[in-house]
């Protein structure tokens, strides 16, 4: 399944928010990816097409993926 963000923003009321404006993706739900047809890896693709200077960070509550990369983002972020 091809991911259009700007199509998937659209549909859930979200146009006016833009990926090119922003500096960090957070991507949820890590642990569902096995139960819907979504390629992860063309999603962070078509966002670097849009900000290629976006970072994306890929979590899971459930399962603590990503989280401790999470956490350092944003301790980094706050500290600037």
């Amino acid at each position: 399944m091809e991911c259009d963000i700007d199509a998937a923003m659209t549909q859930h009321g979200l146009n006016e928010m833009r990926i090119d404006d922003v500096d960090f993706v957070l991507i949820s739900k890590m642990d569902t990816l096995d139960c819907f047809d979504f390629d992860i890896e063309k999603a962070k693709e078509n966002i670097k097409n849009i900000n290629p200077n976006a970072k994306i960070i890929c979590v899971s509550a459930k399962s603590g993926e990503g989280m401790d990369e999470f956490v350092g983002w944003l301790k980094e972020t706050i500290n600037k």
